[in-house]
């Protein structure tokens, strides 16, 4: 088997090495741009071992340092993602009320509803009986795409927890481990 890098047979330390013992049962050599590697000899064993450790090791700083980057941008409030319906980023990327005026009464009729049923449900059944429809964004390919349709719970339910309304920025609400493998 021919590689120009050995950190493109895998991304793991265990499939790496299961790839090893996998080339030493059948025969088979292993070459990269630098050299032709015999898993049958303890040496090349060696260095395919370390070559995979370091390969294993520079994904994990990768990945390591693109989470840094993104958590940074965040602290700054620079940090791009998809807004809720009824928001939008304007030319200079800065998040204003979404310029459809349609978009904004239907979020403001949600929100009214709400405040006198004070519950999800009663919400929902409101805007059906009502004959309501929310927009919701699908996505199409690159692009999104604004749909109108009845609302379901979970739509309202995400409206109304959805921080953005409170006209808060917010990233990172849930508390993620990031494990580097």
């Amino acid at each position: 088997m021919l590689a120009r890098e050995m950190s493109r047979l895998s991304r793991n330390d265990k499939d790496f090495c299961h790839l090893i013992e996998l080339c030493q049962v059948f025969g088979s050599l292993l070459g990269d741009g630098e050299q032709v590697y015999d898993p049958a000899l303890m040496d090349d064993q060696l260095v395919l071992g370390i070559k995979g450790t370091l390969s294993v090791v520079e994904l994990r700083v990768l990945r390591m340092r693109l989470t840094q980057g993104q958590q940074a941008k965040a602290k700054r409030g620079e940090l791009r993602r998809g807004l809720p319906v009824g928001y939008a980023y304007d030319g200079d990327g800065k998040v204003v009320l979404d310029p459809d005026e349609r978009v904004r009464h239907a979020i403001q009729i949600v929100f009214q509803v709400f405040r006198q049923t004070w519950s999800v449900r009663q919400t929902v059944l409101r805007l059906h009986t009502d004959g309501i429809q929310v927009p919701v964004r699908r996505p199409s390919g690159p692009r999104t795409v604004l749909t109108w349709k009845l609302p379901r719970p979970s739509f309202i339910a995400y409206l109304l927890h959805n921080p953005w309304y409170a006209g808060a920025y917010v990233w990172g609400r849930a508390k993620m481990e990031h494990v580097y493998r």
